[in-house]
């Protein structure tokens, strides 16, 4: 698994000469460079992706000329950031690898302000918001850390980069699978320097979270659906834009069927309602994580792209049409988790539900969810078994518990529904599915009778 190097700078071609002392892979290593960036490339072992970021206001400092479109300001930035960082490479003792350098990612995040003689329109909520987004897409799922070095970046980039890291590493988390992160900063730069400093870079793990998957999906989807208009902010939004947008998001992706789904399975983690999981949640549906997640990417970095245009008059403005929300970040989390979710689904739903997957659902669970939460399946789990070994002769067909104990029981309230981890009585029946030897939890089937599926959802209601 690969580390993926990512630094926000400024303008490289101010960085001056220093010999930049790395100690943080157990050996200790002197790299003589203008940049921390540098210094990592030729320290750092497994360095799958080098990257770095900067932001399109840079545009003045390289060219005079009004650029025609965005997408030039945008190329000649990149070309020009990637053009100075070979010079320094070619400078450096020892040179990193040249496969890193022919490589290297230069990301042009949005910038806002003025800069000479122009003006770039936006806010920092764009430049956090599309940086999530490009993390996702420069991070590779395989790669085992993240180092972010923040030696260079200006104003609010080190801070809104790092949020962003931080949030990528809750994705990871999301998705079943995990992402370290290492925050790296060299000693600074000492003012009016005679000669060449000694810095010495340092870094910290930083311990990131898990964020609860089903509070993600509660809070976006409790009242509304997944729009565009939760994504992005346009300035002056006509009929054609909206129609434009819309079509980006629902392209391929029945979103209707992926939100409604999502919440169903979001409120049976919530509740721990195992078998309400199995069966009441189309895996189908969630199988369109994927696709959401690309959906997401085209209305959130592409349109966005598309919508910052040039415009002159009495200055050169970078006018963005469109702003980002940052609320598109937990749009994109909710997806991952979707994604966990499907895995989870289609191992548990293929062929007949058992008391054996309820147990595995419930060891899931136990990572997601409060151990008080397990519990009150466990306690059914017992029940079940119990019940099924004491009447296994009479297992050859499906029975409720109620006929199978004999016990009264009437119309179950929502209260008692969640208390029993939607396993009621009155609402499973058990099979087995040999009739040979004790009952083991692979052997118990448990289905939800014709009318439970409504009562248990509705107990799942606000």
């Amino acid at each position: 698994m690969g580390t993926v190097v990512i630094v926000p700078m400024g303008d490289p071609s101010r960085y001056k000469p220093a010999t930049y002392v790395v100690n943080l892979c157990g050996e200790r290593l002197k790299v003589r460079t203008r940049t921390s960036l540098l210094a990592l490339a030729s320290a750092v072992p497994e360095v799958e992706r080098l990257v770095a970021v900067v932001l399109d206001t840079l545009y003045p400092l390289y060219c005079r000329e009004a650029p025609d479109s965005y997408e030039m300001l945008r190329d000649a930035v990149e070309s020009h950031i990637r053009e100075e960082i070979v010079k320094i490479v070619e400078e450096s003792d020892p040179e990193p690898p040249r496969s890193l350098i022919d490589g290297l990612e230069v990301v042009v995040a949005p910038g806002h302000g003025r800069y000479g003689g122009m003006v770039f329109e936006g806010s920092f909520h764009d430049y956090y918001t599309y940086m999530y987004y490009e993390l996702c897409r420069l991070v590779p799922p395989g790669a085992g850390e993240l180092w972010l070095d923040l030696t260079h970046g200006l104003n609010y980039m080190p801070t809104l980069t790092y949020k962003a890291a931080v949030n990528l590493a809750e994705t990871r988390m999301l998705r079943g699978s995990g992402l370290k992160l290492r925050i790296v900063n060299s000693e600074p730069y000492p003012p009016g320097f005679r000669g060449e400093p000694v810095l010495h870079m340092y870094s910290l793990m930083v311990d990131v979270e898990k964020p609860e998957g089903w509070r993600i999906v509660e809070r976006l989807y409790s009242r509304g659906e997944l729009k565009h208009s939760s994504l992005v902010r346009f300035k002056a939004q006509s009929p054609e834009d909206s129609r434009r947008t819309a079509m980006r998001l629902r392209e391929g992706v029945d979103v209707q069927a992926y939100v409604r789904n999502l919440k169903t399975a979001a409120k049976t983690v919530k509740y721990a309602l195992p078998l309400a999981f199995i069966e009441m949640v189309d895996g189908d549906a969630l199988a369109q994580a994927g696709r959401v997640e690309e959906a997401l990417h085209r209305v959130v970095v592409g349109l966005f792209k598309e919508y910052t245009e040039i415009t002159r008059g009495d200055q050169v403005v970078v006018h963005r049409r469109m702003s980002l929300k940052p609320e598109a970040i937990l749009h994109h989390q909710a997806a991952a988790y979707a994604s966990r979710l499907y895995e989870i689904h289609r191992n548990l739903a293929s062929g007949p539900t058992t008391l054996q997957k309820i147990i595995e659902f419930k060891n899931w669970l136990r990572a997601e969810a409060p151990e008080t939460t397990t519990i009150l399946i466990d306690r059914e789990i017992r029940e079940i078994m119990m019940v099924a070994r004491r009447n296994a002769e009479r297992l050859d067909e499906y029975r409720t518990m109620v006929e199978l104990t004999g016990m009264k029981a009437g119309k179950p309230d929502k209260r008692t529904i969640l208390a029993h981890a939607g396993l009621t009585y009155n609402h499973i029946e058990i099979k087995l599915r040999r009739m040979v030897g004790e009952p083991e939890p692979g052997d118990i089937l448990v289905r939800y009778t014709s009318q439970a599926l409504k009562e248990v959802e509705q107990a799942t209601r606000r």
